[in-house]
């Protein structure tokens, strides 16, 4: 997917799509049977995007021209008069057709610096700066006329316009998550629970009195220490980062930006786990199932027998599961406790999380497409990008997953998408409150 350099990935997850060019993308006339006149510009490509002077429009033949207005490389064709780069193309065509120009005000000397850095801050400079360079207003068709000028321009080509109703349906499809890609996850998720119990049998074999403490603290309620809450923490490492590391995004890059990635991505993984995952009717189902894994795999393996006879002792203690669920945060360390201010954030940013992960209020637990994607927009953050090998390449990784959350969202959740996805948006702020939290309460 080719996104323009302006593009927001904040706003897009807002669902801010008004000045992105995202080829497949249908937005507002996804829920409409009529071609839009972006939908149509969008099918035919860049080349429809043209002048109402068409002999302003041939190529220039300079591959190194730099835009007038901005600096950035210009298009090989003149746009309404000037040849200019695609951003100053759609911003003039979107002043002149909303009638914008006229309402913009400089927020300085009327001589504002516009370059490729500061071409948003003033509208006003901006716009006249287009106009320095020669492009002309009346140049820009109405939506309507563009419309009907694209489509006269390729009712004369060969079954052009009799495909066009096909192009928009496979459009329409590339914004829908697909049932292909649901069953992907519903197989990661499952892989991922194994994945899970295998990490922890290796954990606990020969930490018996480990084991029966975690035991005690999910169904007793009993208080961790913070040598506890360590003994914790290493765990959701080590089945964290095994996850991560088997993703397959994950072997296109170099150990070291693979190692650096969970490293200093981990405390936000291990908070969304916490929150996600912390007071789960199915998270404490998945331990009864395990506390069963571990006495099928000491029938095949005598090292797992101790684990096992001590899992027999504890199982019947899962049998109130629903009713005698422990909320996490009400097990921290007493010393965390003790902070009434720092546990009441705890708790209301972990609330956020936990009604954002399920968004259909599911008596079941959270949306496990929502953590597992959003697991992966984490893991690829490169907020430290001057430790990384090769940050463009997490960057990308991390925008596609941004985008397949963005699908998911909205074919699942319909007209609750965009409230969701704004959401989204400051969900990482929750999470970043969670882990500081966490890490404290295991010092």
């Amino acid at each position: 997917m080719e996104i323009d350099a302006d593009f927001d990935i904040l706003s897009f997850v807002e669902g801010d799509t008004h000045d992105m060019v995202i080829p497949g993308d249908p937005l507002d006339s996804i829920v409409s049977n009529v071609l839009s006149e972006h939908d149509i510009m969008d099918i035919l490509g860049e080349e429809v995007l043209a002048d109402a002077n068409p002999s302003l429009n041939g190529p220039l033949g300079s591959k190194n021209h730099l835009c007038p207005v901005c600096r950035r490389p210009a298009g090989k064709h003149l746009y309404y008069g000037a040849q200019v780069c695609v951003s100053c193309r759609g911003f003039f065509r979107r002043s002149v057709q909303n009638n914008h120009q006229t309402i913009f005000q400089c927020i300085g000397d009327l001589n504002c610096v516009v370059d490729s850095t500061s071409r948003k801050s003033c509208k006003f400079c901006r716009y006249q700066k287009c106009l320095d360079a020669g492009m002309n207003p009346a140049y820009v068709l109405s939506a309507a006329e563009r419309k009907v000028r694209i489509l006269q321009r390729y009712r004369s080509k060969s079954g052009t316009t009799s495909i066009l109703p096909k192009l928009k349906l496979q459009q329409d499809l590339a914004m829908t998550f697909t049932r292909e890609e649901k069953m992907y996850y519903d197989n990661e998720f499952k892989s991922m629970i194994d994945l899970t119990y295998a990490k922890c049998l290796e954990f606990f074999v020969n930490r018996l009195d480990d084991f029966k403490s975690y035991h005690e603290t999910l169904f007793l309620g009993i208080p961790l220490t913070p040598e506890k809450m360590k003994m914790m923490m290493r765990l959701d490492e080590v089945t964290i980062t095994s996850y991560c590391l088997q993703l397959d995004d994950c072997y296109e890059l170099s150990f070291h930006d693979r190692m650096t990635l969970i490293k200093n991505n981990f405390p936000a993984l291990y908070g969304l786990t916490w929150a996600g995952y912390g007071q789960d009717s199915s998270a404490y189902e998945y331990y009864a199932t395990f506390l069963e894994v571990i006495k099928g795999k000491a029938s095949t393996d005598d090292k797992y027998r101790p684990l096992a006879c001590l899992a027999e002792q504890l199982l019947p203690s899962c049998s109130a599961i629903e009713t005698n669920l422990v909320d996490l945060n009400e097990i921290l360390p007493p010393e965390i406790l003790r902070q009434e201010s720092k546990i009441t954030e705890l708790n209301q940013e972990t609330r956020k999380v936990r009604e954002w992960c399920n968004p259909s209020g599911s008596a079941i637990g959270p949306d496990n497409n929502i953590i597992l994607i959003f697991y992966k927009i984490i893991l690829f953050g490169t907020e430290f990008s001057d430790r990384l090998d090769d940050p463009a390449k997490c960057g990308a990784i991390q925008d596609k997953y941004l985008w397949q959350l963005h699908r998911y969202v909205k074919t699942q959740f319909g007209k609750k998408s965009y409230a969701l996805l704004h959401e989204t948006a400051m969900i990482p702020l929750s999470i970043k409150s969670i882990s500081n939290v966490l890490e404290e309460a295991g010092k």
